[in-house]
Order: structure tokens, then sequence, then C-alpha cells
């Protein structure tokens, strides 16, 4: 049995924040309770396989550049058509994309586009009837990213302390504009 597109308008929904600020379990939370689906912007990192994985686990995947807005972009506005996307599944212990692998998503009603740099893509944002920038205190979010770094990618205290420095002299350099 083969899903039938949605028919009608899909609610989409723009999500942005810090890394740790809680993205992620507000759009799973949200999405279970509306029937809808979360594409996580981790997951459209630009590929970088071809790299060594010392030379992979360096890299600033917290930066614009980082993301594959093309890509991204397409599968929205698939999605919003309502047409299934092929996702990319991304490997974080191993810093790379899957190759083989995509995550096969019907579309429905609501979608929730949620990542550090939501709201950054001036290509992205019109795909968005509404846009949240989740906030929560700088303690409280490396907190939650060393936990998750650690439990769930397997990265090391130092590299997860590295990529928090990169972010915050990065910080002034990013603007979200309406």
């Amino acid at each position: 049995m083969t899903a039938r597109p949605v028919q009608g308008n899909i609610f989409i929904v723009g999500l942005a924040g810090p890394s740790g600020s809680g993205k992620s379990t507000v759009a799973k939370r949200v999405a279970s309770r509306l029937s809808g689906h979360v594409i996580s912007m981790e997951t459209y990192s630009a590929e970088m396989n071809h790299l060594p994985l010392e030379k992979r686990a360096k890299l600033d995947y917290d930066a614009p550049g980082a993301i594959d807005v093309k890509l991204l972009e397409s599968h929205i506005r698939d999605y919003a058509a309502g047409k299934a996307i092929e996702a990319p599944v991304y490997d974080f212990a191993q810093h790379l994309r899957v190759s083989d692998r995509r995550e096969h998503s019907p579309a429905k009603s609501l979608l929730i586009v949620e990542g550090i740099l939501a709201l950054h893509f001036a290509q992205l944002r019109p795909h968005f009837e509404l846009a949240i920038y989740l906030e929560a205190p700088d303690e409280v979010c490396f907190h939650r990213r060393k936990v998750r770094d650690i439990t769930e990618r397997q990265r090391a205290l130092d590299l997860i302390r590295s990529h928090r420095e990169q972010a915050r002299c990065r910080r002034g350099s990013i603007t979200v504009r309406g």
C-alpha cells in the first residue's frame, strides 16, 4: 500500500535556536501530537565523505556553509507540494552522510524544519508559515549539548568544547532577518 500525497495546504514551521536549546525535543513532541513530520537540518550537512574522519571531526557543522541548502530547499518545496521526500541519513559518530540510505517521509499536514540556522537562509524563510526562535540560557544549552554529544554521538568533551568556542566566535556574524 502506498501513501497518497496530502491534499490541501501543508503548514510549515521554521524552528531555530542555539544548539541545546530544545529545538529537536519541541519539534518531535509537537509533530507527534499533531501527526506531523520533522526535518532536522543536521541531516542535511554538506557531504564531506571524501575527507578522513580526523578532518571531518574538526569541521564546523554549525556554520551556514556546512548545510546543503539546495537539497533542503528542494525537499521542503516537494513536501509542501504534497510529495514524499527521501531525506538524507546522517551518521553523527562518523561525521558523514550515509550514501546508500535515505529516510522515506510521506507528506503530512504539518512539517517542522528545525535547526540552528532554520531562519538564517533567505531562500527557506518564504516556505515557513510560522517562524519560531527558541532560547535557553547558555549554561543549559551547553549542558544539554554535552550530554547529547557524548551519549548519542560518541563525541569527546574536548571536541564539544572546541565546537562551542567556534560558535561563540561566529555568533555575531550570523544574521536572522524577517
